[in-house]
């Protein structure tokens, strides 16, 4: 009912048609319905070409053959999409839907979890009538049904409105009525009955107002009943009075030409009797013409569509008022002489006239309905002889237990037949030994990607960015947006740990747009406000409330580069030396010069280590009270002894000589001079020049403690600055022992308050004896970046299955392209097994390729030094394939 593809019209009785079909389309690039382009037309035919077409305008045509969609199921119930379609050539249905090559494979939500084809070894692909495949899937059929999810509307809520339906609609259907039922929910209806019509409004607490269609789609898998569709080729059959042909269009490279009084006869074994379905690929350039069909001997017939008539016969020209001819009549010389739905029948003596009564007028032309042929099979034209192939529709024949006989052959009294590539045989669908099903998902990319240099294709800009409109916004109205954003907000605001009320009350505001403190209000009222999340967060009692910071699990600890900079900023950075102080000129090339400074304290602006920044927001500190009390501190994680070390060092560098490289300063390069703690800067880039208030010290330190610590520095801690820097011989030499003694107080590190405890934090070391236990450890390398390992580690030398093929192809290797596989002149192979080269030890491939570049590597390998462990993830345990997820602590397929 979507229009996915452009009319073609022609009618497949006739084979000039079919050759070349015509369009009527209002415009370059029109779509429409099937159901359109069959009224434009009149008629849809499986042609072999389109005509006047030129290449930017050829795309897809409808045909009156129905294609079926199957799916792969893997055993973790994956699925991947493969089409079953008519194709004139061989290996043409693409890389990505073809049976033995795709890899598509996506997740879907059983209706029942866990039961699917495959799921257990008694619930296996044979158990469920599926075909096995090499890789382990099951191969299955697949039908769709739609159901209403609604049938009674008293007490529906907007809750489950949108939690049950997933399918969009433009609005309510037209001619239907509207009824407010209440709970925020309208339903429109079609002839006052709720069913698959009826049209749901309603919105969420984001301000969205969605119509949503009254239908559930489901994907239902199903097998073949019998047997797994098998292909037997034409040339392997007994044959009588035919000739062996090759094509490479052929599926086995060879076909099968018919003659007079001709057949074809296969073996065919079942296990169970019953019903089978049975169609041949063919080739036919000219007008249609059938098979008989014996099965065990006994010829398979069907009912003629109309009943037998005399033929008229009005001369070898017809006048123009006898035209078009009807059922029966004749002279024809071509298909167009004859009404639709008809051909002209090019007679000779021996053929019928199928639907006629035979008499002297045999030998002549009549039109002919080509649906009163009553033999097995009818072969229509497919507009060529070795190269357009096509499927006949599927006949049901009964097959008994045991092997069975089946016969193709030319009629009596008709000369030949069509030519025959193949025939296939397959049981009908079969309910499965558990019903498996899923919901239909969304799909907005085609599968079917460009053919031709020129994009003549499925895949297109258009519907690449619809799906990711789609999935942006799946994302951003997601119900975990708001709280996680609020969490990690919070936590750059200060608080590693918001207690729930907070996060929901920033939560609120940001789903709503609005946040309200006193007469004050903030946002734009929509869904996503920044300012109204931003002003619940700092506006909040748990950032406002002095009590708050009581608790020991309110604040956080600072980042390393925010210390720098609140030190910085506080005691007033300056480049330039007042001309009252004496010394030479100031360095002034750059007002903060911070060199490498991510290698000294492990953070720095712009050089994230990774792409989830300096640390992990939901990590908890592996030892002290943090880890009893499961608090998290994503700081800590980069608070590694050498960084902390380096960080103090370069703050009292910064506050003893300035902005420059002294005893592991931040910067480098300075300028010329020593390293002199005399308040002249002189071998730097700039200086601290913040001077305190205060009639006494002990009122300069409270000034500098406000500044630096929030004004949470302890009575304690500020005694005990106060009596070691008042011995200093100036005031320049106190200021600077108090800025670096409170920048080593636990208050100016962390955010909240820091109350003693009065423990003993002294501990007597001891080294044990070494133990002389042999061991071996295991070394880990967590590389920075990006890792291809596809083009470290490639499949070189495998079989029965060609898997380097494999990989270049899935790698982008094409007619066009080479695509971004390597090939084997830059692969170093290696064996799989170096002492023996005949034992694979399980292994698929018999060798692989190590990229040309890591030589080393192959070097190791080949004198059994190191080893590739492929696909494992991080594992903290022994796992295996039924508990890796429950069972592994981290994300094993995320980046963390």
């Amino acid at each position: 009912d979507l229009p996915h593809a452009r009319e073609a019209c022609c009618r497949g009785e006739r084979y000039r048609e079919v050759r070349s079909a015509s369009t009527s389309y209002l415009y370059d690039g029109e779509r429409m319905t099937f159901s359109t382009a069959a009224e434009r037309c009149g008629s849809l035919c499986m042609f072999e070409n389109v005509n006047n077409e030129n290449w930017w305008k050829k795309g897809y045509h409808w045909t009156p053959k129905d294609c079926s969609i199957l799916v792969k199921i893997n055993s973790e119930g994956y699925i991947a999409i493969v089409h079953d379609t008519d194709v004139a050539y061989i290996n043409t249905i693409p890389y990505h839907v073809q049976e033995e090559s795709t890899l598509n494979w996506f997740r879907v939500f059983w209706d029942v979890d866990g039961v699917y084809p495959g799921s257990s070894d008694s619930n296996n692909c044979a158990a469920n009538n599926c075909k096995a495949m090499n890789d382990g899937s099951c191969l299955c059929k697949t039908s769709v049904t739609e159901s209403p999810v609604f049938s009674d509307t008293s007490a529906i809520s907007v809750t489950e409105v949108l939690s049950q339906l997933f399918i969009g609609a433009s609005g309510p259907p037209p001619g239907s009525v509207g009824t407010d039922i209440g709970n925020g929910v309208i339903v429109y209806k079609l002839d006052s009955i709720v069913d698959e019509r009826s049209v749901f409004e309603a919105s969420d607490d984001k301000g969205r107002v969605f119509f949503l269609k009254n239908v559930r789609s489901t994907v239902n898998i199903e097998g073949w009943e019998g047997k797994i569709p098998e292909i037997y080729e034409a040339e392997d059959a007994t044959t009588y009075n035919v000739t062996v042909k090759s094509s490479s269009s052929a599926t086995g490279g060879k076909y099968i030409d018919y003659d007079l009084e001709s057949y074809l006869e296969w073996n065919v074994a079942v296990n169970t009797p019953g019903t089978y379905k049975l169609s041949f690929r063919y080739a036919l350039d000219s007008h249609p013409r059938p098979l008989s069909i014996f099965v065990n001997s006994v010829e398979v017939t069907k009912e003629a569509a109309n009943p037998t008539i005399p033929v008229v016969y009005y001369g070898g020209s017809p006048s123009a008022d006898k035209f078009p001819l009807q059922r029966c009549e004749g002279d024809c010389d071509n298909d167009n002489h004859c009404a639709d739905g008809l051909f002209c029948k090019q007679n000779n003596v021996l053929e019928e006239n199928p639907g006629c009564e035979i008499g002297s007028g045999n030998s002549r032309d009549y039109c002919v309905d080509p649906l009163d042929y009553t033999h097995g099979v009818l072969f229509y034209p497919t507009g060529g002889w070795s190269s357009d192939w096509l499927n006949t529709d599927p006949i049901e024949i009964y097959l008994a237990a045991g092997q069975n006989t089946i016969r193709a052959q030319v009629p009596v009294g008709y000369k030949d037949g069509p030519n025959i590539d193949h025939m296939k045989l397959g049981g009908i669908t079969a309910e499965l030994l558990q019903p498996a099903s899923f919901r239909n998902p969304p799909h907005f990319m085609s599968l079917i990607p460009d053919y031709s240099p020129y994009g003549v294709g499925e895949m297109n800009l258009r519907d690449a960015l619809y799906e990711t409109d789609a999935v942006l916004d799946h994302y951003f109205y997601q119900d975990n947006v708001a709280p996680f954003l609020c969490t990690r907000m919070i936590q750059r605001f200060g608080m590693s740990n918001p207690s729930p009320r907070y996060v929901e009350a920033c939560s609120t505001a940001f789903k709503s747009g609005t946040y309200s403190s006193g007469s004050a209000s903030f946002g734009s009222g929509e869904y996503g406000s920044l300012e109204a999340m931003v002003a619940a967060i700092v506006l909040d009692n748990e950032a406002t409330s002095s009590s708050v910071s009581m608790d020991p699990g309110h604040g956080s600890v600072k980042e390393p580069i925010l210390k720098v900079l609140a030190l910085m900023r506080s005691m007033e950075y300056q480049t330039k030396i007042p001309d009252t102080l004496q010394g030479p000129p100031m360095h002034n090339d750059y007002q903060v010069k911070l060199w490498y400074i991510h290698e000294k304290i492990g953070q720095g602006p712009y050089e994230f280590p990774t792409v989830f920044s300096f640390f992990l927001p939901e990590y908890i500190p592996d030892n002290g009270p943090a880890l009893a009390a499961k608090y998290i501190s994503p700081e800590t994680m980069i608070l590694t002894m050498p960084n902390t070390v380096s960080l103090l060092n370069g703050m009292f560098s910064l506050i003893k000589y300035g902005l420059g490289d002294c005893n592991n300063g931040f910067s480098r390069y300075p300028g010329y001079s020593g390293c002199n703690d005399d308040g002249k800067y002189e071998r730097s880039f700039g200086r601290l020049s913040y001077e305190p208030m205060g009639e006494n010290l002990s009122q300069k330190i409270a000034d500098l403690a406000l500044l630096l610590t929030a004004g949470r520095l302890s009575g304690q801690n500020q005694a005990t600055i106060e009596q070691t820097c008042g011995t200093e011989s100036n005031e320049a030499s106190i200021l600077r022992c108090a800025q670096q003694l409170i920048i080593t107080t636990a208050e100016f590190h962390t955010t909240n308050r820091v109350e003693r405890n009065g423990e003993d934090r002294s501990a007597e070391t001891s080294v044990s004896d070494a133990s002389n236990e042999p061991y071996k450890a295991i070394v880990y390398f967590y590389l920075g970046g990006g890792l291809d390992s596809y083009n470290m580690l490639v499949p070189y030398t495998c079989s029965p299955i060609d898997v380097y093929e494999k990989y270049r192809t899935v790698r982008g290797k094409n007619d066009l392209s080479e695509g971004i596989g390597l090939p084997k002149t830059r692969l170093l192979e290696i064996t799989t097994n170096v002492g023996d080269p005949s034992n694979h030890l399980g292994q698929p491939c018999s060798s692989f390729g190590i990229h040309e570049n890591l030589p080393t590597i192959k070097t190791l390998y080949d004198h059994r030094q190191v080893n590739f462990i492929a696909n494992a993830g991080l594992l903290a345990k022994s796992v295996d394939v039924s508990n890796y997820n429950d069972e592994t602590p981290v994300q094993l397929f995320a980046h963390n």
